[in-house]
């Protein structure tokens, strides 16, 4: 009995423990700009995306993770001990507002909070990172771009905060702080308008202001920037000590690249009690937001891909792009595939240029089936032709004419397309084709030389914007069934007394319906080529329009007239196709047809009667 209790209660224990531990467990909290990108939710990740109800959400220990993005937020203020950080792609991960005050306020952290690899850009916040009353706050590895009259981060009552490897980029004031030392102002890059400040107060403690670069502006304190005295803390500061970023002209703050490129001042400069790189020289540590142990590792989109083919067998592409200047970059990867996006079936090209080679790629042959085409519908010297799609077209093939489809030919994209310039009341003959035109997608990444150094970390950066280039001649395949199309100017009611059968156009819906050609023809070849016939057309137009306004006011009636004008419809088509001889030879047939059923009906009746 004893031994049963003390399982029981050994299970329990174990069982407490358990689910004490997955309540402690720290959360990632991942934010996204589409949920379609959440990874799976388990106890340890959940996936927002809303900065703020994130942040609301957790707490001491969670990290929260921002994919690329440019996030909208308001005022968000927290004091719970987390982390704040982009997972790659530091200027694409964006934190953005249109408020005034500050856009992030840790406000009595009594534990460590750390924000990282983030682009806090906004045009009316008096403050990027408000810092009140907290014990240790670390920011790092971001960029600051902030409208004039903005504060990057402003400290309050909190003199252990650190701020290392940040790029200040044209802001008004980079660090204000109400004491005199601060946790460490280390390894930043302050890039600063003519009339800037990087540190306020003029009182801060010189120790803690170690291996920055400043361009622009005024310090603040009297920081020492000559190497040759002795009181120096590796602090940079002339006119001719340009950071040198890679291309910081862009207006668009997601296309401005702040890597350094070579030759900058800021490369293997930096405070290596920080850390040490994890790109460029991995024994030594670079200002800026680029530098470090925390530091973002992959390398900036490449733009600028353009490729062509040769004309003929056999094909080798050839591809060009622009530089990535960023001094750690030492390659490119050529990725190529039949897909967007899908470059998976071939092994990438390594390039050390800005131009890379292909060759002998393959090219098959597109399977590609018929078209179905729809009925024409017809408008002024114009016919709108539409169809359906075809598994592995890249485009469509219209053919038309007036005795033959091969007449004339237009390419399309996609369905539908206007056969425009045609003769109205013209019958034209119309199929499609679909089109396969053999291509390949490029894409381009750039990587840096620590990538075999360091297993298991992305030195290698996103797709480029993919590049689509033709390869071989287009393939066309089989044609789709035939349709006759009539343009015709389309009026409300019936058209003119000279045009056609105002009924038959009300029921069937257009003028340029085959069943109203017939009539017309009908009309035009037996009644108008004499007196009778032409008294009746001329008493027909005077008195059918009230019925054809009568049937297009009320299309439930539509499919009983257009049963009732079927047998005319065969009449006014035996009519019109055929000689008299054989006109006379088809009627005398249906004629002998309704006398054999005739009598066929009155003898079985007749032998009933006998019964």
């Amino acid at each position: 009995m004893k031994s049963k209790q003390l399982f029981f209660a050994n299970a329990s224990l174990i069982l407490f423990l358990s689910l004490s531990t997955t309540a402690l467990a720290a959360i990632t909290r991942v934010i996204v700009k589409d949920d379609k990108q959440c990874p799976p939710v388990t106890t340890t990740t959940l996936c927002y995306t809303e900065v703020d109800k994130a942040i609301a959400a957790a707490v001491s220990g969670d990290s929260i993770e921002f994919q690329p993005g440019t996030y909208s937020i308001g005022n968000i203020t927290f004091n719970t001990s987390i982390s704040l950080y982009g997972t790659e792609e530091t200027a694409k991960t964006i934190l953005s507002g249109n408020t005034t005050g500050a856009m992030l306020t840790i406000d009595g952290a009594t534990s460590s909070v750390s924000i990282r690899k983030l682009t806090l850009v906004n045009a009316n916040a008096s403050t990027g990172i408000l810092v009140r009353n907290s014990s240790l706050v670390e920011i790092m590895n971001n960029i600051f771009q902030l409208g004039n009259g903005s504060t990057a981060i402003w400290t309050t009552a909190s003199p252990s905060t650190k701020i290392s490897n940040n790029t200040f980029f044209l802001i008004t004031s980079g660090i204000f702080s109400d004491t005199n030392t601060l946790g460490g102002i280390y390894n930043n890059i302050f890039y600063q308008n003519s009339n800037s400040t990087a540190i306020t107060p003029t009182t801060m403690d010189l120790a803690v202001i170690q291996n920055n670069l400043f361009f622009n502006g005024t310090l603040g304190p009297q920081i020492v920037t000559d190497s040759a005295m002795s009181s120096w803390q590796g602090n940079i500061n002339a006119p001719d000590k340009d950071p040198l970023f890679v291309d910081s002209g862009q207006s668009d703050s997601t296309k401005r690249d702040l890597h350094l490129k070579k030759t900058s001042p800021c490369i293997s400069t930096g405070n290596t009690s920080q850390g040490l790189n994890v790109v460029g020289d991995i024994t030594k540590i670079d200002m800026g937001a680029y530098g470090g142990p925390s530091a973002d590792t992959v390398p900036f989109i490449v733009s600028g891909l353009t490729a062509s083919a040769t004309a003929t067998s056999p094909y080798d592409i050839t591809a060009s792009w622009s530089a990535n200047n960023a001094y750690s970059v030492t390659g490119y990867k050529l990725y190529y595939g039949t897909a967007s996006g899908n470059y998976s079936g071939n092994a990438p090209v390594l390039v050390t240029g800005t131009t890379g080679s292909i060759i002998n790629v393959p090219v098959s042959t597109v399977s590609l089936v018929a078209p179905e085409l729809y009925e024409p519908e017809p408008a002024n010297e114009q016919l709108t032709v539409s169809w359906s799609a075809v598994s592995n077209a890249t485009s469509y093939k219209i053919h038309w004419g007036i005795a033959s489809t091969s007449e004339h030919t237009a390419d399309s994209a996609a369905s539908p397309y206007v056969i425009s310039g045609l003769t109205n009341g013209q019958s034209y003959l119309i199929s499609v084709s679909a089109v396969a035109q053999p291509a390949y997608h490029l894409a381009v990444t750039a990587y840096d030389g620590a990538a075999s150094t360091t297993p298991g970390i992305s030195h290698e950066s996103a797709y480029s914007t993919d590049y689509t280039v033709n390869v071989g001649a287009a393939q066309e395949g089989p044609l789709s069934n035939e349709k006759t199309g009539y343009p015709e100017v389309i009026v409300p009611y019936p058209d003119l007394p000279n045009k056609g059968c105002f009924i038959a156009t009300a029921a069937y819906g257009h003028y340029s319906a085959p069943q109203v050609q017939i009539l017309r023809n009908f009309r035009d070849r037996c009644l108008l080529t004499n007196a009778a016939g032409t008294m009746f057309v001329q008493w027909y137009y005077t008195h059918s329009p009230r019925a054809a306004r009568f049937i297009n006011e009320n299309p439930a009636i539509k499919p009983m007239v257009r049963a009732a004008l079927l047998p005319l419809i065969g009449a006014a088509f035996v009519l019109t196709r055929f000689s008299p001889a054989a006109t006379l030879f088809i009627l005398l047939f249906l004629l002998s047809l309704f006398m054999g059923y005739f009598l066929y009906k009155r003898n079985t009746a007749h032998s009933g009667g006998l019964h």
